[in-house]
């Protein structure tokens, strides 16, 4: 039996607290541990982030669109955007030598979930497909 949870959220950073609570919960329906659940949440945020700031530009008139599906032992989560498709070479980042700001969000995201990728059977904007396994 799948749970799916979806909301739509403007592409205004003031929002990402949204997103951060409903992950939160959704975390929390699944029973995962208090300190994934904190890293999930970070990895999720920055992945709208860099939607914001890379796909968007920065317009703060777009949506957003993040679904959350639970399955016994998995949770996936979709990231939905209507901005230029993302060339799919950016997932091959690893983490930098020489940590600096910004530059570590595909690093972290790779680090928290186990599957990192672009759905690239979507045809206007981008899906970013996070797979997290449970046990």
């Amino acid at each position: 039996m799948t749970k799916k949870t979806t909301i739509i959220v403007p592409s205004h950073p003031r929002f990402l607290g949204i997103v951060r609570g409903v992950t939160q919960k959704v975390c929390e329906i699944a029973k995962i541990d208090s300190h994934l659940i904190s890293k999930l949440k970070l990895a999720v945020d920055e992945a709208c982030t860099n939607v914001i700031r890379h796909t968007y530009k920065g317009n703060k008139d777009k949506k957003i669109k993040v679904q959350y599906h639970l399955k016994k032992k998995l949770m996936k989560i979709e990231i939905e955007d209507s901005g230029e498709k993302v060339n799919d070479n950016v997932l091959k980042k690893e983490l930098p030598e020489e940590l600096r700001p910004g530059g570590l969000g595909v690093p972290l995201i790779k680090g928290v979930f186990d599957i990192v990728n672009f759905d690239t059977k979507f045809k206007k904007g981008n899906r970013l497909v996070l797979i997290k396994f449970l046990t």
